[in-house]
């Protein structure tokens, strides 16, 4: 009797998740001021850019990369994704550079719009934001995200 309860249990919990893990496409996208001329970019220099390593764009002009706050879904995916880093992690590393007197990590926004809001006064700034978020496409533009 216990068996057969345990079994049940095992594919009703394998039924629920089977779904919400089966995502398609990114569930964020990345964005930057419509004036920047780049158009694409690999995870690696994404993941460069956002950590600070690499500090300017081509133009000589100093990146200004734009975070969601902590507590954002996005946020924990783009730091595995495309940071490779757990949250833990991340903070770690950010500790490490603040004590060092290295730098500092960047801006925190709390939300989609705000990251966008941020974006279209700062024609340095990248940022990072929910898949589902609506562009207006003459502030900001997407930046296509190279395999």
């Amino acid at each position: 009797m216990k068996t057969a309860f345990t079994i049940v249990l095992c594919f009703s919990f394998i039924h629920i998740i089977a779904p919400v893990s089966a995502q398609e496409g990114p569930t964020y996208k990345f964005v930057i001021h419509a004036e920047n001329p780049i158009y694409e970019m690999t995870k690696e220099q994404l993941s460069a850019l956002l950590l600070k390593k690499r500090t300017k764009w081509a133009n000589n002009k100093n990146v200004v990369p734009v975070y969601l706050s902590r507590y954002s879904a996005v946020r924990k995916v783009i730091s595995q994704e495309i940071l490779g880093k757990t949250m833990s992690a991340l903070d770690a590393y950010w500790q490490q550079k603040i004590f060092s007197g290295r730098d500092v990590p960047p801006l925190e926004k709390a939300s989609d719009s705000e990251v966008l809001a941020y974006i279209q006064g700062h024609p340095n700034a990248i940022g990072y934001i929910s898949a589902s978020t609506k562009l207006d496409g003459k502030s900001v533009k997407l930046l296509h995200v190279k395999k």
